[in-house]
């Protein structure tokens, strides 16, 4: 296993879990240094995760990564966040670059938001704080749609607004997201990739609003009306990897598989306490129509069919409970399904079968 202690904050890291009589990880991937002082043992997979996560968000970033891009992932759970320059308020996690070296300090094994800060730190220059987070928040969910936020933001209020281009508050996540996720829809990756540059980091909300109009054209109130009028959702944008889908036997889809923590497909430990972990797997729907869904041995886990393209507005991604079967209609494309379970050796295997029923 290899160690690289040179940093201050991995010093401090070493220190820690020396003080705690505990063996601190540190795992290479092609993209990240993964360390931490969980006592948890880093299943097979999730370092390749990280690195596939990375290679998902260039590609929507429309941008290749630099030579040489390597990042620090510090999984700190529990109280050991407080170790990380992460202020005290955001227990969430953080990103940070000093030097050209950036890291990220989260309290999960996995965190795509963070990871989103990672990649635009390596290929964008600092922007407003609106912007960094609107990115970020749109690798949270993955393949879902999160309903507007107008009423509740009263868009149609210019201090407001102002607010949100100028400074920064926790309360903005929601409508940085929305608003990120609008220019995108509308004016497409590129488009919004040349008005961050155009937007330094102190920029005042006058500045925000001439850059807008500069690269697009059009003013950012006319933007969200337009939206607001289409009845335009927030999406967030799939992270799927390029894995080859299982294929369908006729009408019916089905899958199976033990869990163990050392295999290489073993996406975990998903929490500090208890051994949980995920396996994802694709598959191509051939065509949009009514499908019985049927999820088992489910009981200490869960699973998650997610759409594998952005949806908006349709929410295309559904929580499978144990149980008995039930209907869905679904969109043809790709979809990702995560099997979220316990990888001990007397669970058993969870089960999904998917059969089509006919036309919607």
């Amino acid at each position: 296993m290899h160690r690289n202690w040179r940093s201050p904050f991995g010093l401090q890291l070493l220190l820690s879990a020396l003080a705690a009589c505990q063996e601190p990880q540190e795992v290479r991937g092609r993209f990240v240094r993964y360390r931490t002082t969980s006592e948890q043992t880093l299943c097979g997979g999730l370092v390749a995760q990280v690195d596939a996560t990375v290679v998902a968000g260039f590609a929507i970033l429309e941008e290749e990564a630099p030579r040489g891009f390597v990042f620090d992932y510090n999984w700190l759970p529990g109280a050991d966040l407080d170790m990380s320059p992460c202020d005290a308020s955001r227990a969430r996690g953080c990103t940070r670059m000093h030097d050209g070296a950036i890291s990220v300090y989260a309290p999960q094994a996995l965190n795509p938001h963070e990871i989103a800060h990672a990649l635009h730190y390596a290929v964008l220059p600092p922007s407003k704080r609106f912007l960094h987070e609107g990115f970020a928040m749109l690798f949270n969910l993955e393949g879902s749609a999160v309903a507007g936020y107008d009423e509740a933001m009263h868009w149609d209020d210019t201090a407001i607004l102002d607010d949100l281009l100028s400074e920064w508050d926790d309360s903005y996540y929601e409508p940085a997201f929305q608003l990120v996720s609008w220019i995108i829809q509308r004016h497409g990756m590129s488009r919004f990739k040349e008005f961050w540059r155009s937007v330094a980091r102190d920029a005042s909300a006058a500045e925000v609003r001439a850059a807008y109009d500069s690269v697009f054209g059009e003013s950012i109130e006319a933007m969200i009306a337009a939206q607001i009028a289409a009845f335009a959702s927030a999406c967030t944008i799939p992270l799927c990897d390029d894995q080859a889908p299982i294929p369908w036997n006729g009408d019916r889809w089905s899958f199976s598989a033990p869990f163990a923590c050392e295999d290489d497909s073993t996406i975990g430990p998903l929490t500090q306490t208890h051994p949980l972990g995920v396996r994802l797997v694709h598959l191509d729907v051939p065509t949009t129509g009514r499908y019985r869904i049927e999820a088992n041995g489910a009981e200490n886990g869960g699973a998650i069919l997610a759409g594998c393209t952005p949806s908006c507005p349709t929410v295309n991604s559904f929580v499978l409970f144990n149980g008995p079967p039930h209907e869905r209609e679904l969109q043809a494309g790709r979809y990702e399904l995560a099997l979220h379970r316990r990888y001990g050796p007397d669970d058993p295997p969870p089960a999904v079968t998917i059969e089509y029923l006919g036309p919607p």
